[in-house]
C-alpha cells in the first residue's frame, strides 16, 4: 500500500478510522486519562504493571457482555485460537465449523491447525450470514462472526440469531462468537444490550483496536471455568508480557467513548451508502448497512480498482479505502468502508463526488 500517498491526503478514510494521533499524542492522551482518573479518586493507576488495569478492564467487559468472567489478550488471533483449543479438548473433537470468510481461514496462516491441532469444516455462503440450517453434525465448536466483515458487515436477524443459538444447544455444540466488531451490532438488534446479544454463546471475543481505536488488545469472555483454562493457555503461549499495561489502559480510556459514538457512525454509513446508490457500476452490499461497515462490489480487477483509488488520492486528496478484497473472483473486488470519526466529519457530497469520479475511472 502506498502509505506516502495515503498520508498526503487531506481526507483519509482508511485505517485508523478515528482522528489520527501521532504515537506521542496517543501516549499523551493516555497519560492525561490516567491523571484525570487519579484526580477523580479512581485508583486506576495504583500499580505500575498489568494486573491492576487488567482486572478493571476484565471486570468491566464481563459485566458489559453478561458473562461470568473475561480475560485480556494482546491479539484476537491468540484469543480465538485458545477458544477453539479449549472447546475442542472439552468435546474431544478438534473440528471447527467456520464460515468461508472467517478470519481464522483468511488471515491467520491456519494457526487453528498448526498451533492448536484443530481442523475446519467450511459452511455457509460468502455474502450471507451463517444460518441455523448451515449448522449440522457434531463438531467441537461452531464459530459465528458478528458482524461478518467479508460479507459487508452483515448480521443475521434477531430471530435467526436465536435459532442459531438454539440449534447449537440442541445439538450440544459449543458456540463461539467472533465479536471483533460486536460494538457496532446493537442498533441492528433494536438496541438490545450486548449481554442480550451474547447470551447463548459459550464464549465471545471482542477487539479493542478495530472500532474502538485503542492501541491494541482483545478480551475473551465466558464462564469462569472456561476463562480459568484460557488463562493457563495464555501463560503457556506467552500472551501477557510485562509491558502490556498501556494497551490495557488505552482500552479503558476509549471503550465508553466509542460505544457512545457508534450509533452516529452507523447512521453515517447508511447516509453515504444511500448517497451513492444512483452511481452506475457501484453496488452497495448490503444496500442499507447493518453496521458502520459496508462493501461496494466492483466488477473489476484489484489492479484497476487500486489504480482508480490512487488517482483520486493524487488528484482530489481523498483516500477512499485501504481494502479491495478479491477473494470471491479475480475480476470482482469488494471495496471496504468503515465509518469512524474521520468519515463522520466528511460531507456526504464530498464522498459522492469522489465515488462518481472513481466510477468514471473504472469505466475508462
Amino acid at each position: 500500500m502506498p502509505m506516502s500517498l495515503k498520508a498526503s491526503c487531506s481526507i483519509n478514510l482508511g485505517f485508523p478510522y478515528h482522528q489520527h494521533k501521532t504515537p506521542a499524542q496517543s501516549l499523551s492522551c493516555l497519560s492525561s486519562f490516567l491523571n484525570e482518573q487519579k484526580e477523580n479518586g479512581t485508583k486506576i493507576d495504583a500499580e505500575l504493571g498489568n494486573d491492576h488495569g487488567a482486572r478493571l478492564l476484565e471486570d468491566k467487559m464481563a459485566k458489559l457482555l453478561g458473562t461470568e468472567a473475561a480475560l485480556w489478550f494482546p491479539t484476537g488471533v491468540l484469543a480465538q485460537g485458545i477458544a477453539a483449543r479449549i472447546h475442542g479438548q472439552q468435546m474431544n473433537n478438534d473440528q471447527l465449523l467456520l464460515h468461508p470468510s472467517s478470519h481464522l481461514l483468511l488471515h491467520e496462516e491456519h494457526g487453528y491447525g498448526h498451533a492448536h491441532g484443530c481442523s475446519a469444516k467450511v459452511i455457509g455462503k460468502w455474502r450471507e450470514p451463517l444460518t441455523s440450517d448451515d449448522i449440522s453434525g457434531d463438531p467441537g465448536c461452531a464459530f459465528v462472526e458478528l458482524p461478518q466483515r467479508h460479507s459487508g458487515g452483515k448480521l443475521p436477524n434477531w430471530s435467526e440469531l436465536q435459532k442459531i443459538k438454539n440449534r447449537c444447544k440442541t445439538l450440544g455444540i459449543p458456540l463461539h462468537m467472533d465479536g471483533a466488531r460486536l460494538w457496532s451490532c446493537r442498533p441492528f438488534y433494536d438496541n438490545r444490550s450486548y449481554a442480550d446479544i451474547v447470551a447463548g454463546f459459550d464464549s465471545v471475543y471482542v477487539s479493542f483496536y478495530k472500532d474502538i481505536g485503542a492501541m491494541g488488545g482483545a478480551v475473551l469472555a465466558g464462564s469462569q471455568e472456561f476463562i480459568d483454562e484460557a488463562r493457563k493457555w495464555r501463560t503457556r503461549l506467552g500472551g501477557f508480557s510485562v509491558g502490556s499495561w498501556p494497551l490495557i489502559y488505552d482500552a479503558l480510556h476509549l471503550i465508553d467513548k466509542r460505544i457512545k459514538q457508534m450509533p452516529a457512525f452507523i447512521e453515517k454509513a447508511k447516509g453515504i451508502a444511500g448517497a451513492i446508490k444512483h452511481i452506475s457500476d457501484l453496488r452497495v452490499d448490503p444496500v442499507i448497512p447493518h453496521t458502520n461497515l459496508f462493501h461496494i462490489l466492483l466488477e473489476t480487477s484489484f489492479d484497476k480498482a487500486t489504480y482508480a483509488r490512487n488517482r483520486i488520492a493524487t488528484e482530489q486528496g481523498i483516500w477512499l479505502s485501504d481494502r479491495f478484497w478479491n477473494y470471491e473472483s479475480p475480476n470482482r473486488c469488494a471495496m471496504e468502508f468503515v465509518v469512524g470519526e474521520k468519515a463522520l466529519a466528511m460531507t456526504n457530497q464530498t464522498f459522492v463526488n469522489a465515488m462518481q469520479q472513481f466510477a468514471n475511472l473504472l469505466r475508462s
